[in-house]
């Protein structure tokens, strides 16, 4: 039996994660034994869902993290010395666990976009792939200058959309034969119960599923995801005569200055943020439209879960994974980047074209066949 062994930064919030644990769900335990290698400790809302038969272990404990976190905050001259010690030892601490924990395997994936390449480079005799998920260019490694460095140390890639992969062979053409496209699988089925469960929803939230209301999934990052711009075409709707409401449902670094441009647009009364939900999908199956407003992506999962459940889709036609899933707008609506105006009148088509946008739900369900478990599954064994 084969062991295959993925690497990740953390399980934290976000559609990396998601997407992980769903292939740790899907993969054939009785054919390979799956492992999870998990770097950061102190990132662990996702450990709940891990499969039981899937052996993982964190590289850097909680504590440790936490104490380097609150040294870095202070500013004397002894605290800077033990902040200086203390990532010597955390390097070490990294290595160690990582070694230890890999030794069996045979293919080591880095799931997270290369993170994990100067482990890898000291990997001996066992297959080594790296997986991609968002546009090179805005990879760590590469806005470092490491990317040319980092590809040297794995065997195969993989991306997860078509034109993620030609963007990377556009790129590097060496890489041509070494690269292959696997889609994010999703379980369409759970996805649908989930959608009806309503067991964990207060009953100040289920007064909230009664208002007719347009809804965002994402993390609130605001560098990748465009907050500013949805909600500045979200006030020319309400300017319009519209009445529905917008919610936002996620958590993530900048939900502060989103907060701040609420309160500057007047939309407290119309936009609300849900902040983190284990259960996004009821609130998206009771929503008269999924609008998306990301500047890059790599294969936005959500889309294809909003489709699933029959929810209308907008998006922008960002860099890379709308246009794909959304067969150049016979699936959905796409849109500018950072355009509010765009946004502002696909939002409106769909609220007032029900029968269009009847016809492209339909066409919708369709598409998202082939995103199924089965097709991923056979794509993901063929690279061990």
């Amino acid at each position: 039996m084969k062991t295959i062994v993925f690497c990740t930064t953390g399980l934290g919030l976000g559609g990396i994660e998601k997407v992980l644990i769903e292939v740790l769900k899907i993969l054939n335990k009785d054919k390979y034994k799956i492992k999870l290698c998990i770097k950061n400790g102190d990132e662990d809302i996702f450990e709940d869902n891990i499969p039981e038969n899937v052996e993982y272990r964190y590289l850097l404990p909680k504590d440790l993290l936490e104490k380097l976190t609150n040294l870095k905050k202070r500013k004397n001259f002894f605290s800077k010395l033990e902040y200086n010690h203390l990532l010597w030892k955390q390097k070490k601490v990294l290595e160690k666990n990582f070694f230890e924990f890999v030794e069996d395997a045979d293919t080591v994936i880095d799931f997270y976009d290369g993170n994990f390449y100067k482990l890898f480079k000291k990997l001996k005799d066992v297959k080594k792939i790296c997986w991609f998920h968002v546009l090179i260019d805005r990879l760590h490694i590469y806005k470092k200058g490491r990317f040319d460095k980092a590809i040297e140390y794995y065997d195969e890639f993989v991306t997860v959309s078509e034109e993620l992969k030609e963007r990377l062979v556009d790129k590097k053409p060496e890489l041509k034969n070494k690269v292959r496209r696997i889609y994010n699988p999703f379980d369409f089925q759970v996805i649908k119960e989930k959608s009806k469960d309503l067991s964990m929803f207060s009953e100040k939230d289920r007064k909230l599923l009664e208002d007719k209301y347009l809804i965002a999934v994402s993390r609130l990052d605001t560098q990748q995801k465009d907050y500013y711009t949805l909600l500045k075409a979200f006030q020319k709707i309400l300017e319009r005569g519209f009445k529905n409401k917008l919610f936002i449902v996620g958590d993530g670094p900048d939900r502060e200055k989103i907060e701040g441009w609420i309160k500057e647009f007047s939309l407290s009364d119309s936009v609300k943020l849900l902040g983190f939900q284990k259960n996004p999908y009821v609130w998206m199956r009771n929503a008269e439209l999924f609008v998306h407003s990301s500047k890059y992506e790599g294969l936005p999962t959500v889309l294809i879960e909003a489709m699933n459940l029959g929810i209308p889709v907008v998006s922008t036609d960002c860099p890379t994974g709308p246009k794909e899933i959304l067969l150049n707008g016979k699936c959905g609506v796409l849109t500018k980047i950072e355009d509010e105006k765009s946004l502002e009148e696909g939002m409106v088509s769909v609220l007032e074209n029900i029968e269009e946008s009847s016809k492209m739900v339909e066409k919708a369900r369709l598409r998202i066949e082939e995103f199924g478990n089965s097709r991923v599954v056979e794509c993901i064994e063929e690279i061990f």
